[in-house]
C-alpha cells in the first residue's frame, strides 16, 4: 500500500504481508526461495525441496489475516500449489430505530491461488501464480444493506536467478487483472498491481566458504505498474546457522508513502527435520490505533 493516490485501487488486502519471513525481512521477499513465495514471488516456489502444508497467521490494522498452503515438490524440478487466504475484517452489528439489535454484517476478503514454479538450467527459476479474489459483505438478520459481493482474478509472474552462489537477483509483476466492480462498472476500481525488483548478497560468503553459515542483505524496490513514481524500499537481513538443521536471525525496514509502514521489523526462524517455523514483529507504530501489530507466524510441515 503505497500512495495516497493509491486510494482509488481496489482489493487493498492483496498489499498486505503474509508470512513470518516477509513480515521479519521487511518485505524485501522477490529474491527468496521457499513456501512463502506464494504470495511474494511465485517463482521463489522452485527451491522447495520437499512437498509441505504449510499454515500462516498474522493480525492487520485491516483485519486478521489466515491462510493454508500445500505445496507437492520435486527437487531441482519445481513446484506446484494451491492456497487459501482469509482476510476477516470485522462486522458491523445493526439495530433498529430503538436501538434493538436486528443483524450483524460480515466483512470478508478470499484469495485463492494456484502456482506453479520451474527451474530453468541451474541459475535460473520462473514461476506463475493464478488468483480468484472476492470481497464478500454479508448480512445475519435484518441490515439495512443486504450485502454485496464481487469477484475478479488476476496473476502474478516472476523470476529469480542466481548469478553467484553469493548474490540472487529477483524480479516479478504482481496483481495484474480485471478491475474489482463491487457496484457497477463506473464504480469498478483497478487492482494495485505493482513491479517488484530484489537484489540479495550473502556478505559471510566473503569471510567463509562454509555452507553452514549464511548472512544475506538484501534491497527491494517497488513501485506501481501502471502509474511510475511513488516507489516503497524494503531492506532485510537474515543470519542462517545450520543446514537441514538451521536458526535463522532476522531484520528489516521498510520505507514507504504510508507512516504506518515505515519502521523495523525482526523475527526468528527454526527449521527442525520436517517441522519449519517462523515468527515475526513489526515495530512500527500505526498512526491508526497508535500500536503495533502482533506476533505474525508461519509454521510448515514437510512429508
Amino acid at each position: 500500500m503505497s500512495a495516497q493516490a493509491d486510494r482509488a485501487e481496489g482489493a487493498l488486502f492483496l498489499l498486505l504481508p503474509v508470512g513470518a519471513q516477509a513480515v521479519s525481512l521487511g518485505r524485501a521477499m522477490t529474491w527468496v526461495d521457499g513456501a512463502e513465495g506464494v504470495f511474494w514471488n511465485p517463482a521463489g516456489l522452485a527451491g522447495v525441496e520437499r512437498s509441505q502444508a504449510v499454515i500462516f497467521r498474522g493480525d492487520h490494522v485491516a483485519g486478521t489475516a489466515t491462510a493454508v498452503t500445500a505445496l507437492w515438490a520435486r527437487p531441482g524440478v519445481g513446484a506446484l500449489g494451491a492456497s487459501y487466504f482469509l482476510l476477516d475484517a470485522g462486522q458491523i452489528d445493526q439495530t433498529d430505530e430503538f436501538g434493538n439489535y436486528t443483524g450483524t454484517i460480515t466483512i470478508r476478503n478470499h484469495l485463492g491461488i494456484v502456482s506453479g514454479a520451474t527451474r530453468i538450467g541451474s541459475r535460473l527459476s520462473a514461476g506463475v501464480n493464478l488468483k480468484l479474489i472476492r470481497f464478500q459483505l454479508a448480512c445475519r438478520g435484518i441490515c439495512a444493506d443486504e450485502g454485496t459481493m464481487a469477484t475478479t482474478y488476476a496473476i502474478d509472474a516472476g523470476i529469480q536467478g542466481a548469478p553467484t552462489d553469493a548474490l540472487k537477483l529477483g524480479a516479478m509483476v504482481a496483481h495484474l487483472g480485471p478491475s474489482l466492480q463491487v457496484l457497477n462498472a463506473e464504480q469498478a476500481d483497478p487492482l494495485p498491481a505493482r513491479l517488484r525488483v530484489a537484489a540479495a548478497y550473502n556478505v559471510v560468503a566473503a569471510f567463509t566458504e562454509t555452507d553452514e553459515l549464511r548472512g544475506w542483505v538484501a534491497v527491494e524496490v517497488e513501485d506501481r505498474l501502471h502509474n511510475f513514481g511513488s516507489p516503497s524500499f524494503y531492506v532485510g537481513s537474515e543470519l542462517i546457522a545450520g543446514g537441514s538443521e538451521a536458526l535463522s536471525l532476522r531484520a528489516g525496514w521498510v520505507f514507504s508513502d504510508l507512516n504506518q509502514e515505515d519502521g523495523g521489523r525482526v523475527g526468528l526462524g527454526l527449521l527442525y527435520e520436517r517441522f519449519d517455523l517462523s515468527i515475526a514483529k513489526s515495530l512500527a507504530v500505526s498512526s491508526i490505533t497508535g500500536e503495533t501489530e502482533p506476533v505474525h507466524v508461519t509454521f510448515s510441515i514437510g512429508f
